[in-house]
């Protein structure tokens, strides 16, 4: 009988040996990832972009033969919580590759308390204030930054100025008034436009109106926008101010005598007309994405693709940062390819090399000096833009400019296609 206790004994304690190898076998399998979500309707898209790319690339075999494995911080109102919860996904779950985050604010300050002291890498799908990728520029301890998604905030400024001169200008439109939130995000993108369409000669009739996240009373501004005859007035919004002021703009009829455009996120999913009360409130206005939209930006069809599967699957469409999410997996999946490992010392080099670029949704390259995504033309081939989707009276939004990108030509507030 004793014989067989020992023999007992050493049957379990093989298998517990040999489990705990198992799961320390299974553990050097996986890739493990932290994925920023912010609240709301953007930590959806962001969520469920990168979920889609998860399981694509785990269907065929993972990074490298790892598969991903997802661990969620949510990016919240409380910053000290949220700096927490990012450093337990570090130290705890070992996630040393983060994807994800949304505002300028939380970026900023994780760069510091935690991206910096726990030399981790991360790509970025928001953090679009130009200090971001300034910090990666002036401190070497920030260089596991890469920004994927959002172009920053001053960029988005330059393509709206071009957009305004691309479709006014024409129009004989340059009766211009501007309002943004009172944010520096906000400023940074409202300020080279209006100095831009200033140069050129255009009558900016009221300067700078800013006003209050959420904000929903805009009549006072409206009302003055009408006495002083302005024909355009240029926004950049955030959040639910950018639903209360299509409301009372259309309910007032101003979408069909004044055009407003602007930087304005929100409006960037297909159900946005049914949010606000339907296709005659919308029509006529419009926003520049931060990035895709979808539009064919590469030719090869993966922004369409890519919003036709999320509709399949979530039955909706992808709101603005669901593309770079869902990009930002397959870029490491292609640094970690050439690399031939998941070290991130050596993804960051990949990344930053002169050779390195990933075609997605758009067509993405890294700066050296600050891991900011080349913008525009470079080198014959084009990257990353702001196409400007107008919505028309049929509730559908088109691209109208620029013109290498249109799918409908720009409209006239009032005039029908």
């Amino acid at each position: 009988m004793r014989v067989y206790k020992k023999l007992a004994v050493i049957l379990v304690f093989a298998v517990a040996v040999s489990i705990c190898f198992g799961l320390q076998a299974q553990a050097a399998k996986r890739l493990k990832i932290a994925v920023i979500v912010p609240l709301g309707e953007a930590g959806e898209a962001l969520r469920n972009g990168a979920e889609m790319a998860v399981k694509e690339i785990n269907n065929i075999g993972g990074i490298l033969g790892k598969k991903i494995k997802l661990y969620y911080v949510t990016e919240g109102r409380d910053a000290n919580k949220y700096q927490a919860e990012l450093t337990e996904a570090i130290e705890r779950d070992g996630c040393k590759i983060l994807v994800g985050g949304f505002t300028s604010g939380n970026t900023l300050a994780a760069q510091k308390t935690v991206l910096k002291p726990k030399k981790v890498m991360w790509l970025g799908t928001g953090g679009a204030h130009p200090q971001v990728v300034k910090n990666v520029a002036e401190d070497p301890g920030m260089r596991g930054y890469f920004r994927v998604g959002y172009l920053d905030s001053a960029q988005q400024g330059n393509f709206l100025a071009e957009t305004a001169l691309g479709i006014l200008k024409p129009n004989n439109l340059d009766r211009v008034a501007f309002i943004r939130l009172n944010l520096p995000y906000s400023l940074e993108i409202i300020k080279p436009a209006r100095e831009r369409l200033r140069a050129e000669g255009y009558n900016v009739v009221i300067e700078d109106e800013a006003v209050k996240i959420n904000n929903d009373d805009f009549s006072a501004f409206l009302d003055k926008c009408k006495a002083k005859n302005v024909q355009a007035i240029i926004g950049s919004f955030l959040l639910g101010e950018t639903v209360n002021f299509i409301k009372q703009f259309g309910a007032k009829g101003l979408n069909k005598e004044i055009l407003f455009f602007g930087a304005l996120g929100l409006m960037l999913k297909d159900e946005f007309p049914e949010q606000v009360g339907g296709a005659d409130i919308t029509a006529w206005t419009g926003t520049i994405s931060p990035q895709v939209g979808p539009v064919d930006m590469t030719g090869t069809g993966a922004a369409v693709k890519f919003s036709d599967n999320y509709k399949e699957r979530y039955g909706k469409s992808p709101f603005f940062i669901g593309y770079p999410a869902y990009d930002a997996f397959w870029i490491l999946r292609a640094a970690a390819k050439k690399a031939g490992n998941t070290d991130i010392n050596k993804l960051i080099e990949i990344m930053e090399s002169d050779d390195f670029e990933f075609v997605g949704t758009i067509r993405y390259k890294w700066k050296k000096e600050n891991h900011d995504l080349y913008v525009g033309e470079h080198q014959g081939k084009r990257y990353a833009e702001a196409p400007y989707f107008q919505w028309y009276p049929d509730g559908k939004r088109y691209c109208v400019f620029p013109k290498h990108l249109q799918q409908k030509p720009f409209l006239l507030p009032g005039k029908m296609p």
